[in-house]
C-alpha cells in the first residue's frame, strides 16, 4: 500500500486486522480521511501518522488495541492542522502525551 502515493482515502474498517499500523503508509501522505477503525491493531500509535500525514481531516482509529501514550504529533495544531474528526474510543491509550 505504501505505492500508492496518490491516494486520498483509506477506509480497513472492520476487517479482522491484526499488528502494528503498517510503517509504509507513511509513504500516503496525501492521506485525508484514515479509518482503521474496529480491528485489531495493537502498539503505540505512531508519532508519523502526525508528522506526515499533514492533510488529514478525519482520523478513526476506534477499536482497536493501541496502547502507550498519545504522540504529541497528533495533538499539537502545528502538525495536524486539517483535522476535524479523531476518533481514537476504546483503545488501550493511557493518559499521558510523548514527545
Amino acid at each position: 500500500m505504501g505505492s500508492l502515493i496518490q491516494l486520498e482515502a483509506l477506509v480497513l474498517r472492520n476487517n479482522n486486522l491484526t499488528g502494528e499500523l503498517a510503517s509504509t503508509l507513511k509513504n500516503c501522505s496525501n492521506l485525508f480521511m484514515l479509518d482503521v477503525g474496529e480491528n485489531m491493531l495493537s502498539g503505540p500509535i505512531s508519532s508519523w501518522i502526525g508528522e506526515i500525514m499533514q492533510q488529514l481531516i478525519i482520523l478513526i482509529m476506534r477499536e482497536n488495541h493501541f496502547s502507550g501514550s498519545l504522540p504529541i504529533q497528533l495533538i499539537q495544531l502545528c502538525y495536524l492542522k486539517q483535522v476535524q474528526f479523531m476518533d481514537l474510543w476504546r483503545n488501550m491509550l493511557s493518559k499521558g502525551i510523548r514527545k
